[in-house]
């Protein structure tokens, strides 16, 4: 949808990169030497993310539901969440990304990513799932959840 690779390019040009998709592997810190990078993401700022942050149509907060937490959590239980990576940039960001795999169909993948300043707060999303585009979806929530957890691990 052009709606949707606007609003991408747009978040690509503010961070100065490609598509973390697109990004050559080699570069990327993975999985547990990603940790020492990880920001400080916590619940608190996992949820005023979801809480807070304004539909890219009608500019009215999304209020992520429960649904968003219990999904994210199936997710991580059933092992679908897979190749957690990170790349610290020269700004005071850090882009995460990984791999899920849908729940609805097992055979399909989606690359869930997100830049977080290195404080913890996030600041943008994207997913390749068609909910991705509004950059809010179970497999962003599953990546931050990882995200809060390696956070943990390394303090």
């Amino acid at each position: 949808e052009p709606i949707g690779k606007n609003r991408l390019l747009e978040l690509l040009t503010l961070l100065k990169i490609d598509d973390p998709n697109w990004i050559d592997e080699n570069l990327w810190k993975k999985y547990r030497d990603a940790i020492p990078i990880v920001p400080a993401v916590t619940w608190p700022k996992l949820f005023d993310y979801f809480q807070n942050e304004k539909s890219r149509n009608t500019g009215e907060p999304l209020q992520v539901q429960k649904e968003v937490i219990a999904a994210m959590e199936q997710n991580l239980d059933n092992k679908w969440f897979r190749d957690f990576s990170g790349l610290e940039l020269t700004s005071n960001t850090v882009v995460l990304k990984a791999k899920v795999t849908a729940s609805q169909t097992l055979s399909t993948t989606y690359y869930p990513w997100v830049a977080c300043a290195k404080d913890g707060m996030v600041q943008f999303a994207h997913c390749t799932c068609p909910a991705g585009l509004g950059e809010m979806c179970t497999h962003v929530a599953t990546l931050l959840h990882a995200v809060i957890s390696a956070h943990e691990v390394k303090t």
